[in-house]
């Protein structure tokens, strides 16, 4: 009687379908595969910001420098104008 009850309960039954719903089924498990052409690209950009990281390193002052100098400009622009 056992192996004829677990047959009924592993069979859809219209009626408990109808009345509380199918079982949550587990999503798909999807598997990510990179392709050689990805896997590239992927190490091209690290050797790109391996060998442009210690030359942006070196424009830091520069661009701090410029930063200051514009904004004294556009403090001597704006004081400018409001004198007008």
């Amino acid at each position: 009687m056992s192996d004829n009850e677990n047959k009924r309960e592993s069979q859809n039954d219209f009626f408990s379908n109808m009345m509380f719903g199918r079982k949550p089924e587990p999503p798909p498990v999807e598997e990510k595969k990179t392709t050689d052409s990805e896997q590239n690209q992927i190490e091209q950009v690290i050797e790109l910001v391996q060998a442009l990281g210690p030359v942006l390193e070196q424009f830091a002052p520069v661009a701090s420098a410029a930063k200051s100098y514009l904004s004294k400009k556009m403090k001597a622009w704006a004081s400018e104008s409001k004198d007008d």
